[in-house]
């Protein structure tokens, strides 16, 4: 909860919730370490062992080997080749041009800088943040 005392406090409060919240982002990743290695082990005994599924253990459950999923990617410089590819295949319709949103804020910001006018057709907002340093 936030008591909006005075400065001294909003500062202790927010050092405290800035240390909670890398406190609890480090103690994520670990665990997604943890859970990336025994995912990884499991996945290995049962493929070794040529099952689909772990044995079902009372009060624990079961564990079941998906569909491998598929992550396929393009390089940059061969995106035309791929796009020349999809159409020639009919399936042009997975083409999507796109700006980076990063790209677009950096360049939004630049104009800001230099006073020009942003376009209607572009949105943005300014959103203020806070550091902390100890």
């Amino acid at each position: 909860m936030v008591e909006a005392q005075n400065e001294q406090t909003l500062v202790e409060q927010f050092a405290s919730a800035k240390e909670k919240l890398d406190s609890l982002k480090e103690q994520c990743s670990l665990a997604q370490k943890e859970f990336d290695t025994i995912e990884s082990a499991l996945v290995e005994l049962l493929q070794t062992e040529e099952k689909t599924a772990t044995a079902k253990y009372e009060h624990i459950g079961y564990c079941l080997l998906s569909k491998p999923r598929i992550y396929a990617n393009c390089k940059e410089e061969n995106k035309p080749l791929l796009f020349e590819y999809l159409r020639k295949h009919k399936r042009g319709d997975l083409i999507k041009p796109t700006v980076n949103p990063v790209s677009l804020s950096t360049y939004i910001g630049e104009m800001l800088a230099n006073a020009k006018q942003v376009p209607d057709f572009i949105g943005y907002y300014l959103k203020t943040s806070v550091r902390y340093y100890k």
